[in-house]
């Protein structure tokens, strides 16, 4: 009995999962509150939950929708940050969630944390090209071109081992 509980909250979490690869906004809210009900959702499936919520967020949205996302956004990440402040996918969602509110020297101090982890832990999962990017995202966006061409260039070449 316990075994098929345990496999019906996997597939529904799984089920989320695969809403938000075929990027379905109805599919995935409607999974993502079915999924949370089990209790079964990992810091993982709610960092992918959070940064597809924080893709969606940009100019175009309205602002009542961009206050949605901003406090479904922060709400999730302060759970995952009191859970585990030394994951790299949180840190680097914590660095998106303060780009879209601009606050840029966050964006960035998690952005490099995010890095940093992901050095000292070789089995992260996160790739160090996402805060890379986000880095040179905040540096062009703040006016600092010739910083956010160099972190550009550092993921063209491939050079995610350089300081920062």
């Amino acid at each position: 009995m316990e075994i098929n509980n345990i496999e019906k909250k996997y597939s529904i979490v799984k089920m989320l999962q695969i809403a938000i690869v075929k990027n379905d906004p109805g599919l995935i809210e409607k999974r993502y509150k079915k999924a949370a009900k089990t209790g079964y959702i990992d810091e993982e499936v709610h960092g992918e939950y959070t940064e597809y919520i924080l893709d969606s967020f940009n100019d175009d949205t309205g602002k009542f929708e961009q206050q949605k996302i901003l406090q479904r956004s922060e709400s999730i990440l302060d759970k995952l940050l009191q859970k585990n402040k030394k994951n790299s996918l949180v840190q680097y969602l914590s660095a998106k969630y303060s780009f879209a509110v601009k606050e840029y020297e966050n964006a960035v101090k998690y952005a490099n944390s995010a890095i940093d982890i992901i050095k000292k832990n070789v089995v992260d999962n996160l790739n160090v090209s996402k805060p890379l990017n986000l880095i040179g995202e905040i540096k062009y966006v703040t006016g600092d071109y010739l910083t956010a061409v160099n972190y550009f260039n550092r993921l063209f070449v491939g050079l995610c081992c350089c300081s920062h």
